[in-house]
């Protein structure tokens, strides 16, 4: 394998874990918008995801447990919550999103 090549696979593997620490982090951020009674674990438990193999099935345990805890948190506006995540978590926050739906307030 040549240099070039080399560090063609370093640089993507690097791009690819610094994608992954950043959705997970944005993920963490969204537990954290949860209150501590509403929430069925801590927000720090999704750094699990960096295990190899074991995230598989971890991710769709947050999923599932996320959903849990926004539906418990705004119980008023469940049908929203889903969308709602996906689409802070891209963007960092939705002013007019906000304003239009009366989506929960974040803290940034």
């Amino acid at each position: 394998m040549g240099a070039v090549a080399t560090a063609t696979v370093v640089v993507a593997a690097l791009i690819i874990i610094a994608a992954w620490v950043w959705f997970n982090y944005h993920l963490q951020q969204a537990f954290e918008q949860i209150s501590a009674n509403s929430r069925h674990f801590s927000p720090g438990l999704v750094w699990l995801n960096l295990i190899p193999f074991f995230n598989i099935a971890w991710t769709a345990v947050l999923v599932v447990m996320l959903d849990r805890g926004y539906r418990k948190e705004y119980p008023s506006q469940a049908h929203e919550v889903l969308g709602h995540i996906i689409c802070q978590d891209l963007t960092g926050h939705i002013p007019a999103y906000e304003i239009t739906r009366g989506a929960p307030r974040t803290t940034a």
